[in-house]
């Protein structure tokens, strides 16, 4: 299986004009990606030192008695050392999270369904016009003479993998993230602050232990912002532009602010993606938020506490053994692990 995806993986490089970043995604806890997944992490390292590497990882359920293996929190645990050593940042979810912290009759195709909206709003490409912003800055105007991207077929902006892992992790140690999303409603004027306050919303200020969760830095990716219509010949095209803005979506300030005063982030500004959405009042606003905050640390916290549990008895560990895994790497992993929380607990 890993001979197949290095091997997929090198096409995919070689068909590419420019082979920037890579959007890994699979399970922690075992059985979908956590022991050909981490490999595969590693494989892209060595062969590809320039690109970006983003994984999307799954861990197991927090609740006792929910997991199927008791070998999760040993595998969770190989594969965090991995997560820490070799990625540029990491979306982390678990289980709970996908099932909205309660048992949900829809199984894995509505956990499968959530998370794929959820990538969908901060990695889909967007139709690209003059209108869009990036990163907190307006997208200059083509050239006299040039044709208007936003006017050409098919024209899509691909999302900066390496600009979303910059904007959430200003420090390389510090590269957990969580991933909030929401809707806002199709065709209101308002619909953009909706979808922002909703994600914020969403976003718990507390961990599992009840301590206030720390935010250290934030990048969102707002999408429907409408694009300003033609200018006349008898407006500035820069004035009229920036009042439809206000009207649809509201000013890029008036966006950050509300991130700022919600979070509070410690380590840098927030910063703001607005892109256009596919057209059309039926479309709702949505916005991603990829937040680096001491929640992670806290989840991954308690994997750690699981595994030395079982450790300590040794229970499980002649699993490993038989595969040639060994005590020192046990305790490199529990030590791996445990630097990624005390990074978290030092910065907050």
């Amino acid at each position: 299986l890993f001979v197949d995806a290095a091997e997929a993986l090198r096409q995919a490089a070689e068909r590419a004009d420019a082979f920037r970043s890579i959007v890994f995604m699979g399970s922690i806890g075992g059985g979908t990606g956590s022991g050909v997944g981490s490999a595969l992490l590693q494989h892209a390292r060595d062969i590809y030192p320039a690109c970006y590497l983003l994984p999307v990882v799954v861990a197991p359920s927090l609740r006792s008695g929910r997991g199927a293996s008791p070998l999760e929190a040993y595998n969770s645990l190989f594969s965090l050392a991995y997560l820490d050593h070799f990625a540029d940042g990491v979306i982390y979810t678990d289980n709970d999270e996908l099932q909205g912290g309660t048992t949900s009759r829809g199984g894995f195709e509505a956990m499968n369904q959530r998370l794929a909206r959820d990538l969908a709003s901060v990695l889909l490409p967007a139709p690209f016009d003059s209108s869009t912003y990036l990163h907190g800055h307006l997208l200059p105007q083509s050239p006299p003479g040039v044709p208007h991207l936003g006017s050409l077929p098919r024209a899509l902006l691909a999302p900066d993998v390496g600009a979303l892992v910059s904007g959430a992790c200003p420090l390389p140690r510090l590269k957990f993230l969580e991933l909030r999303t929401s809707l806002g409603s199709p065709g209101s004027a308002a619909s953009t602050t909706e979808a922002v306050l909703a994600a914020l919303k969403a976003a718990p200020p507390r961990d599992p232990r009840q301590r206030k969760i720390l935010t250290l830095a934030v990048h969102a990716v707002v999408r429907g912002c409408s694009p300003a219509p033609p200018p006349k010949q008898s407006e500035g095209h820069e004035r009229r532009r920036r009042n439809h803005q206000r009207q649809v979506m509201g000013s890029p300030e008036d966006l950050e602010s509300h991130l700022v005063k919600a979070l509070r982030p410690s380590h840098a500004q927030p910063v703001l993606d607005l892109l256009p959405g596919p057209g059309g009042s039926t479309v709702p606003h949505s916005c991603a938020l990829l937040l680096n905050r001491t929640l992670v640390p806290e989840k991954i916290h308690h994997i750690i506490r699981t595994a030395a549990g079982k450790f300590l008895r040794r229970a499980y560990v002649h699993w490993y053994e038989q595969h040639g895994v060994t005590v020192a790497d046990f305790e490199s992993a529990f030590d791996a692990a445990g630097e990624v929380v005390r990074g978290y607990a030092a910065e907050g």
